[in-house]
């Protein structure tokens, strides 16, 4: 395909190196930190993100089990919500790369995407996966009973990860809007890097409260 793969070079945030850890070893643990901000009842609470550890977990187990690993390409074509950012957890965890694609985006685009990016895998729900045309791509609807039935036998602990800061975090796709889209693959240094210097510039924490409103398939999103 034709990509451009970002490097561990300095960050041209802060003009010093990365820092030398992938972004999987920076996931959150099965005993997630608390949060010094003020108690809410929000469906985001303490309850809710050990369920989603433990949720990646279990995908992370599964598709290590089905064969991904390092330099693997898996494609995300969820809607947002909870899941989706389970599902982005599992496949870091998982030490695959990840490609996030909008399901909004044309059949051809995604299908244009898939075939570029040589994806290994393809995760959705049934209701999307039906309208698109995956080929030979290993498809996985999380939603489907039998899929459910392996997510809750799998293990719920922490998987072992041995990702380097040199492997592949995720590919996204450019618009495309001056000519064929083009595919930029990111290194878990790079990725690593850009969080970290955009946290010290904008003074965020973990008790800070962060908008999200891009896409997730624009790469500052992610």
């Amino acid at each position: 395909m034709s990509a451009t793969r970002t490097n561990s070079g300095s960050s041209s945030w802060t003009g010093t190196t990365p820092r030398q850890r992938s972004r999987v070893q920076r996931c959150p643990s099965s005993s997630p930190r608390r949060s010094r901000g003020p108690r809410t009842r929000s469906p985001c609470g303490a309850r809710a993100r050990r369920c989603r550890t433990r949720s990646s977990n279990r995908l992370a187990h599964c598709l290590a089990g089905l064969g991904v690993g390092p330099e693997s390409v898996v494609a995300v074509v969820m809607k947002r919500g909870i899941e989706l950012v389970a599902a982005h957890l599992g496949l870091l965890k998982a030490e695959a790369a990840y490609l996030p694609i909008d399901p909004d985006p044309s059949v051809e685009r995604i299908a244009f995407m898939l075939a570029g990016s040589r994806a290994d895998a393809l995760l959705g729900v049934e209701e999307v996966l039906e309208e698109l045309s995956a080929g030979r791509v290993l498809t996985v609807a999380l939603d489907a009973l039998p899929v459910r039935a392996a997510l809750a036998e799998a293990p719920a602990g922490v998987p072992t990860v041995t990702a380097a800061p040199q492997s592949l975090a995720y590919v996204i796709y450019t618009s495309g809007s001056t000519g064929i889209p083009k595919a930029l693959m990111t290194e878990h240094a790079g990725a690593v890097n850009l969080a970290a210097a955009q946290a010290e510039r904008f003074g965020a924490n973990t008790s800070s409260r962060l908008l999200q409103f891009a896409s997730v398939s624009v790469a500052l999103s992610t």
